[in-house]
């Protein structure tokens, strides 16, 4: 990374956009389709906690999905594809 201060070289991959962190009304989304699929998230309130996170994990277990537990919009994306 140093060497982007001195020198015109590109970066070998693009910077990765799914991996983003959501937004809270995304949150709130995915908080509110996680309790439609039938996993504890929590309130709809668009933050990101505890119940969340282990929501997230559940599904992604449920969906063959890597379960780390994280919210991205890929995970999003799949529950919207449900």
């Amino acid at each position: 990374m140093s060497e982007r201060f001195t020198s015109p070289a590109r970066f070998q991959r693009p910077w990765p956009l799914a991996d983003r962190p959501l937004m809270s009304d995304e949150i709130a989304l995915l908080q509110h389709r996680l309790r439609q699929a039938g996993h504890d998230a929590g309130d709809a309130d668009g933050v990101l906690g505890r119940m969340t996170k282990r929501a997230v994990q559940a599904y992604q277990q449920e969906a063959g999905l890597v379960p780390d537990g994280y919210a991205t919009p890929g995970v999003l994306a799949h529950l919207l594809a449900r």
